[in-house]
């Protein structure tokens, strides 16, 4: 029986949290060497209300941990973040390894988009940028990610989508 105290136990998820020792000189020391055997990456906007609600949905969907994967955020989110420049991280990462990738957006007004553009145009958008990643990055698992506010203040609901079979297949 593995015992939860030792940083050396497997674990059962592709996560390395109980991996991480801490020496008397405030380093972090990563004890497996392989234990980023599954990367990920995440594209999402910048917005405050939803950031952190997002990368929590992706995390539940993927089963990676907060270091198992690399952000990358901008005014608009994935659907506008498809310029050359925004494009070097989603790149520099898949030749990275990583093989799960996120891209999301918000509704509930974002500051990316017009003024007045409804939830349904912006969700549309992230469905077409998901199904353009699905087709750039092949061998990678794809889900995109769409928050709104909740019916409650504070409250904050997440769609997951997939991306269409006939993008994940072309």
């Amino acid at each position: 029986m593995a015992d939860d105290n030792d940083p050396k136990a497997p674990t059962d998820t592709p996560s390395h949290e109980h991996a991480v020792t801490q020496d008397a000189d405030a380093w972090s020391v990563f004890v497996d060497a392989n234990e980023y055997s599954i990367l990920g990456f995440l594209q999402m906007c910048i917005e405050r209300r939803f950031h952190l609600a997002v990368q929590e949905r992706f995390r539940l969907e993927t089963k990676l941990a907060e270091t198992d994967y690399w952000m990358h955020t901008g005014v608009g989110g994935s659907p506008k973040m498809e310029t050359q420049t925004h494009m070097e991280a989603p790149i520099y990462c898949y030749g990275q390894g990583a093989r799960i990738m996120g891209w999301s957006a918000h509704g509930s007004k974002c500051g990316g988009f017009r003024p007045g553009t409804p939830d349904t145009e912006i969700l549309k958008a992230l469905k077409e940028t998901l199904n353009r990643n699905a087709k750039r990055y092949p061998d990678a698992r794809h889900l995109g990610l769409f928050a709104k506010e909740g019916e409650h203040a504070g409250d904050v609901e997440i769609l997951v989508i997939q991306p269409d079979p006939v993008a994940a297949e072309d």
